[in-house]
């Protein structure tokens, strides 16, 4: 587990939509993209393998339907203190591509607005 992970981390995606990630220590997040046809707040549950460089990041068991079976396959990296490279590709549970490798130009920078427990807001 990568404790410095934790807290909510926010960021403009290639098409200017507000993304957030809200990572929780008991290890569930909640996603949220800021934009007309956003479905609201998701949550789901990560893990994280911080032995790998980049590291390597799983968000999966989401909480909206269409979502169902679904993984997110990700990469991030520390590019700062309070700042992470994220990439990653949604993969369907038949679609057995590997993890990215190396960041794409639609990987996001995300900035850390608050560390430790839950967020409010």
């Amino acid at each position: 587990m990568d404790e410095q992970i934790i807290g909510r981390w926010a960021g403009r995606s290639p098409s200017g939509e507000l993304v957030r990630y809200d990572f929780h220590a008991d290890q569930s997040v909640v996603w949220t993209v800021e934009s007309a046809d956003s479905p609201g707040d998701v949550t789901a549950k990560y893990s994280v393998n911080a032995t790998h460089e980049p590291r390597e990041i799983d968000i999966f068991d989401f909480d909206m339907p269409q979502l169902k079976g679904f993984r997110f396959l990700g990469i991030y990296q520390h590019e700062a203190k309070g700042v992470l490279r994220f990439y990653g590709e949604p993969r369907s549970p038949n679609n057995t591509e590997p993890r990215p490798k190396h960041f794409s130009d639609e990987a996001i920078l995300l900035h850390c607005e608050s560390d430790g427990g839950p967020s409010t807001g």
